[in-house]
Order: C-alpha cells, then sequence, then structure tokens
C-alpha cells in the first residue's frame, strides 16, 4: 500500500474553536499607507464564536481629510480634532490584539496601514497570524451566489447583523459575520485547525513533504538562500533575516506560489551565506539575483535601469541612461512607471505656465483642471520652454523647491472639491504624488552617489549570542551608494579600528560609480535606508555628506500647502 503522508500536530495549528480572533477594520484618509493616515480603529475580540471584547477609538491623522474622504465615511476634521494621535492608538492596538490572529477583510490594506504606522513610530510589528476573509470568500462564495465580494454583498448575503456603513466598528462587526459564515462552509469539508484558514484546506505536496530534510540544519541567522539543482545551477534565491525560518516555509501549505512549487522537485540542496543583518542580506540577494539570474526569480533577474524624467533647454524629457548632472540638464526618478512620465510633465507645465502668466491663474474661470469627469486634462505644450525663465524655474522646481508645483496644485484642488468634482481633485493629487516620488528619489540618490566613501556602523543583536555579549557592531564601507565592504566585531570594540581595511576592501567598487546611482539604484535606496536607521554612527567619510533632506519633497508639505491656500 502506497505511504500517505499526514500533517504533523505541529502544522496543523491550534483548533478553530480554541483560535482568539481580532477583527479589525480602519478608515483613513487615503489609499496610501507609506502617505495617508490612520483615522478611525475598529476592533472585536471573538473565541468560539463568541463576541468577548471591541476596541474602538477615533485617530488624529495629523493632517486635513480630503473632502471626498469625509463624505465617504462621515469623519470629519473637527471629529478627530481632539482624538488621541497614532503615537498612543497603535500600542493601544497592540496590547489589545497581542497573541491573537488579525483577521480584516482585505486584510493587506487594513493591516499594511498597521504595520506602516507603527514602522514610524519604532515599534516592532509582532509576527501575527492573518485570515482575509475577502480571499477566503472568493474561494468559498460562487458568482452564482454573490455579484461581487465587497464586505456590503457578503454581510447582505450571510444576514449579518450590523450593516457595514464605512465606519470602523461596524464593518469590523459585519465582518465577524462573514468570517463566522466562512468558517461554517469550510468545516463540512473537514477544516478545523488554524491553518486549515490561513491556507483554506490546502496541503503540502508530496514534493515538498519530501523535501523537508533539506531545511532541517539552516542557521536561525540573516543571509542569503539559494535552492540548488544537480547541476549547480540557481533555481531560486532570496533573502531572510531568520533563514531557518524563511527556508521552513517553503516546504509548508503556505508556499503557493507556482513558480516555487514547480523547482522545489529538482532542488538537490540549499546553500546559504550568512551575513551581519537583514540589510546586508538584501544587497547581497539583488546582486546574486543579477549574476545568476535563477529560473524562479521574476524580480531583480534584469539590471534594472529604470526610467527618468530630463531637464533639457527644451522641456521634460524620458531619458533611459543618466549623465552627469549640470546647471542645465538634471534628472529626477527613477520613476515607477514610464506611464508618469506624462502626468508629471503635465503637471509641471501647467503650474509653471501658470507661474510664468502663460496660463490661467489659480481660482479664475474654469480651465482644464476644473473639467467635468475623472480626468485631469494635460498641462501646456513644450513652447513654454521658451519663455524667458520657464528653464530655470523647472530646475528648482525638481531638484530644489517644488513650491511652484504645489502652490498651484493645491489651488487647483481646493476648486476641484469645492465644485463637488471629488475624482478630478483625487486625480491630481496622484500627479502631485507621483512628482513628488521622483522627486524625492532623485534627491536621495544625487547625495549619496556623490560621496567617495562612507564608513558607518550600528549596534546590532549577535544572532545566537550568550547573554552576557548580546550586542555587536555592524559596520558598512559604502562608496558612491554602492555597498564596498562589510564587518561584524564586538561591540566592546572601536569600530574605528577598521576603517583603513574597509576602504582597503571597497575600493574596486568605486570603478562601478555612475552618476544618480544609475544601473544600482535599488541598492542605494537598501543603504539610504541603512543610514536612516535609528543607532547609526558615521565613522568615517569622505567628502561631504549628510543625510539628505527631503522634507519639501514629500505629500506631507503639500498637505501643508493644500492648508494654507483654504487659510482666507
Amino acid at each position: 500500500m502506497a505511504h500517505v503522508a499526514q500533517r504533523a500536530f505541529e502544522d496543523l495549528g491550534p483548533e478553530l474553536v480554541d483560535v482568539e480572533f481580532v477583527v479589525v477594520d480602519l478608515e483613513t484618509t487615503g489609499t496610501n499607507a507609506d502617505l495617508d493616515a490612520i483615522t478611525e480603529i475598529g476592533a472585536v475580540r471573538v473565541v468560539g464564536g463568541e463576541v468577548v471584547e471591541e476596541f474602538q477609538t477615533f485617530v488624529n491623522p495629523e493632517r486635513p481629510i480630503p473632502a471626498y474622504i469625509a463624505a465617504l465615511t462621515g469623519i470629519s476634521d473637527h471629529m478627530v480634532r481632539e482624538a488621541p494621535t497614532a503615537e498612543a492608538v497603535i500600542p493601544a492596538f497592540l496590547e489589545f490584539a497581542r497573541t491573537s490572529v488579525l483577521v480584516a477583510h482585505n486584510a493587506r490594506f487594513d493591516i499594511g496601514f498597521l504595520k506602516a504606522a507603527a514602522l514610524r513610530l519604532e515599534y516592532r510589528w509582532p509576527p501575527f497570524e492573518v485570515v482575509d476573509t475577502l480571499a477566503l470568500a472568493r474561494r468559498v462564495f460562487g458568482r452564482d451566489e454573490v455579484k461581487n465580494h465587497k464586505l456590503s454583498t457578503l454581510a447582505s448575503t450571510v444576514g449579518a447583523t450590523t450593516v457595514p456603513n464605512h465606519r470602523a466598528l461596524s464593518d469590523a462587526r459585519a465582518t465577524v459575520d462573514v468570517l463566522h459564515e466562512i468558517i461554517a462552509r469550510l468545516s463540512t469539508s473537514g477544516a478545523s485547525h488554524l491553518s486549515d484558514l490561513t491556507t483554506s484546506g490546502k496541503r503540502a505536496t508530496p514534493a515538498q513533504i519530501r523535501k523537508r530534510y533539506l531545511a532541517a540544519d539552516i542557521p536561525a541567522v540573516p543571509g542569503v538562500y539559494s535552492f540548488i539543482d544537480a547541476h549547480g545551477s540557481a533555481l531560486y534565491i532570496g533573502k531572510s533575516g531568520n533563514l531557518r525560518s524563511r527556508v521552513r516555509t517553503y516546504f509548508s501549505p503556505h508556499e503557493t506560489r507556482r513558480a516555487v512549487l514547480d523547482i522545489i522537485p529538482a532542488t538537490e540542496r540549499i546553500d546559504v551565506v550568512q551575513c551581519s543583518s537583514e540589510s546586508e542580506a538584501a544587497v547581497r540577494e539583488m546582486r546574486a539575483i543579477a549574476r545568476t539570474r535563477p529560473l524562479a526569480n521574476r524580480q531583480g533577474v534584469r539590471r534594472s535601469l529604470g526610467n527618468w524624467l530630463r531637464v533639457n533647454q527644451d522641456g521634460l524629457r524620458l531619458a533611459r541612461k543618466v549623465h552627469e548632472e549640470t546647471a542645465v540638464h538634471a534628472y529626477i526618478g527613477p520613476l515607477r512607471s514610464r506611464h508618469d512620465v506624462e502626468p508629471i510633465r503635465s503637471l509641471v507645465y501647467a503650474a509653471l505656465g501658470s507661474a510664468v502668466g502663460s496660463e490661467q491663474t489659480p481660482g479664475s474661470e474654469a480651465g482644464p483642471l476644473e473639467s467635468e469627469g475623472p480626468t485631469v486634462a494635460e498641462g501646456p505644450s513644450d513652447r513654454l520652454c521658451g519663455h524667458p525663465g520657464f528653464h530655470a524655474r523647472m530646475h528648482r522646481a525638481l531638484t530644489e523647491d517644488p513650491r511652484d508645483v504645489f502652490e498651484y496644485a493645491a489651488a487647483k484642488m481646493r476648486v476641484l472639491v469645492e465644485r463637488g468634482l471629488y475624482e478630478n481633485a483625487e486625480a491630481l493629487r496622484t500627479r502631485v504624488e507621483l512628482f513628488t516620488h521622483a522627486a524625492r528619489r532623485a534627491a536621495r540618490l544625487r547625495s549619496i552617489a556623490a560621496v567617495p566613501l562612507i564608513v558607518a556602523a550600528r549596534k546590532v543583536a549577535c544572532p545566537g549570542a550568550e547573554a552576557d555579549t548580546p550586542w555587536q557592531w555592524e559596520i558598512f564601507a559604502v562608496r558612491h551608494g554602492r555597498l564596498g565592504a562589510t564587518r561584524t566585531m564586538p561591540a566592546w570594540t572601536d569600530p574605528l579600528s577598521v576603517v583603513a581595511q574597509l576602504s582597503r576592501e571597497s575600493e574596486p567598487e568605486t570603478e562601478l560609480r555612475a552618476p544618480m546611482c544609475f544601473g544600482y539604484h535599488h541598492e542605494a535606496e537598501l543603504i539610504l535606508e541603512w543610514l536612516a536607521e535609528p543607532g547609526i554612527r558615521i565613522v568615517h567619510i569622505e567628502g561631504e555628506w549628510s543625510m539628505p533632506s527631503t522634507a519639501r519633497f514629500t505629500l506631507e508639505e503639500f498637505q501643508r500647502t493644500f492648508t494654507r491656500s483654504a487659510t482666507p
């Protein structure tokens, strides 16, 4: 009789009847977790199908709530003015939710906002298990039963006791009823444990079970891992702050990516490269993928050159290559997509055309941005580039001071909001976001690319260290935005002692330098994030550098401009 592999009890997790769920819903000022803020949190604790506790609070987002968001949720600036800020609410929610399994409808949105808020406040995000009722509903409720899988539709279908109304606690209560109906339906097919819910009843494949031994001796340290076939070729490369934990997930039911499942039967060994931190591992992973181009990796197998906007005498042009900047020629980017070129260009042309007198002044008779419909019309044509002072204003707006763009867009948005054209206002705000993101990235890359050498250190926990020596120095030597050399040292030693050695080891990276970190901007941005982390100590520097100030190129600065434009 053929042997049928069974999941171990430790793989199944707790029984669903014993799981403590915290069902959460948020209201926010927008859809971008990095740029927008939470305005309300509602959560319901559920055990064994019974509601045992609730959590609800407004959150002061410390910025105006857009009018179209206020109209949708019913939450106004007045309602949140006296509310606690995220600094007080996030730790309270984490305490409420600790040891629980988080549940949300479209969990990527709600949990993404909570994680982003915790990160900004420098709170460690706990390793919550997460259940997404939207993903489960798409499997449980067929199109013959529901027309879509929105929370309002599902709540109506299951006869929820609370009608969702874009308020956090009401929506969380409705999600509880949807969750219970999903569990009831899954139980008819044998679902009884948490893993049945988080994996929607999936099982590890025979190949995953057969190859689990490959992960047995992986160390619990930061590093890079490579799945290697019988010919010694890399099939897949990844990185993690805990190699042991991460690699083991590839042999569990949680791994569902087809590209990964396809390479597991061919994997003969797993190689690991230990690193001092996950930051170093991220750089090593990026370089390893570009060098070996593994079969199952989709990101990073081709050298990323990016799409850039170049400021010329004749206007803004898409550039696929970056050269040294001059007083005339400058770049912003890389852009998220080449499709961002026209939205940014039309915004800049319209704003600066208005500033030099070639367009209507904001607030006058309706111009193209006030037109009906969800789109935002294009700005003036390239003929403006011949206007006296236009090029200088454009160069300054993209590289130094975006005031002209922000003031123009803020005035236009106010007109749109006052006329009830909320979709147009959101479209304009999206253009401002594209512009600020590209200009901010360029400012950071411009700064780090110009520095011949930075040696920086920070104290980090020693992987597997004894209790009496828990800390060590993690030291990076960076040349023109490229990681040149790394070292770890006991925390009681002086990191200055290795500067000369790291300087010599990192010299080869100088030959690979490029303006604006062209061709390796992803690596440079990882390093910039590392340099901005708390506790960083600059040990040695050649040339002049300080962490670039990009405060002017943020949506927060635009929001302040928008608020000022509303003041009589």
